[in-house]
């Protein structure tokens, strides 16, 4: 799975078929939105913490199980690499 967030906002603004599959959304769905539109205040405030985590740390951010409770794939805990992806002003 991909998937790309603007750095402020933290809303998605590219995903893939990986993703779509994985989660059991489109990716219309998902663009524009951010994980608070999706997921209960607890788990949205985990993927925050680590979305905000990245950019700062300047480096990728292994997550070995991030839990995802209510996609309509139900699929729990999968593994993620979290990548910063920076411009010329960081």
């Amino acid at each position: 799975m991909l998937f790309i967030k603007e750095s402020q906002s933290l809303r998605f603004i590219r995903f893939n078929r990986a993703g779509e599959d994985l989660l059991g959304w489109p990716k219309e769905t998902l663009i524009g939105k951010n994980d608070y539109d999706f997921w209960p205040k607890e788990q949205a405030e985990f993927f925050v913490e680590k979305d905000r985590e990245t950019p700062e740390s300047g480096s990728v951010v292994d997550i070995p199980e991030e839990p995802i409770s209510n996609a309509p794939s139900r699929r729990s805990h999968p593994a993620y690499e979290k990548v910063p992806i920076l411009d010329t002003a960081g």
